[in-house]
């Protein structure tokens, strides 16, 4: 009894997040290749905005871990005054994220592993929503593929990491949908306010676009 209790979650996590990851993983490396032979020597990345995000993952690095002090300002532009950062396309969750990632691997691996991650995280977010409403695997399975790997997600991955990040929308959204099945109660209300409308919208722009933030809590409906 003990070991069923034991095997059978690892069995659901295996089956509805590892087997998918390693689904999206691997048409993700098919789909792109052969950029995947120059993971670590290469940027996925244009030479014009995709730049300039690699530029983020390194400023907000070298701003927390070396100069300790917030990314949302800058000296290393119009120096010697410096400039705001919070207008500024600096998707910060993936700069924190860039943080830990820096501790074992290259500036290149750093940004390519985010990128990567974004396609593999945007199918298992998209394969849990639509097998929540479907509760059917493989059809699920496809879900996620058609949208990981639209060609919106792919037109903005050499150069938007900020946008690239898909994977928060299907992840709100169903957690949504989880949050409105629920009971009644204190913690119901609480949820349905925090994953829904303005909240979601407010949260999102929080981790990939801060600049916005000011904006959507003026304007009503924005």
């Amino acid at each position: 009894m003990t070991s069923d209790r034991i095997l059978n979650p690892l069995l659901v996590s295996g089956k509805m997040i590892l087997a998918p990851a390693l689904f999206f993983l691997a048409f993700f490396f098919l789909l792109t290749y052969p950029a995947v032979m120059r993971f670590s020597t290469h940027f996925y990345a244009d030479q014009g905005d995709g730049l300039q995000n690699v530029w983020n993952l390194w400023w907000v690095e070298k701003a927390i871990t070396v100069l300790h002090q917030s990314p949302w300002h800058t000296q290393y532009l119009h120096f010697p005054y410096g400039t705001t950062l919070i207008g500024h396309t600096l998707n910060p969750f993936n700069g924190f994220v860039a943080v830990v990632l820096s501790r074992f691997l290259s500036p290149v691996s750093v940004h390519n592993v985010i990128v990567t991650n974004s396609f593999v995280l945007g199918g298992i977010t998209a394969f849990l929503l639509a097998h929540h409403l479907t509760k059917s695997y493989w059809p699920s399975l496809i879900a996620g593929y058609i949208f990981t790997f639209s060609s919106f997600h792919f037109a903005h991955a050499e150069g938007h990491l900020q946008i690239v990040s898909l994977e928060w929308i299907p992840l709100f959204v169903h957690l949504d949908q989880v949050v409105g099945e629920t009971h009644d109660g204190p913690g119901r209300s609480f949820g349905r306010c925090f994953v829904s409308g303005h909240s979601l919208r407010l949260l999102l722009l929080l981790l990939l676009r801060f600049g916005r933030t000011d904006y959507l809590l003026l304007v009503p409906g924005s």
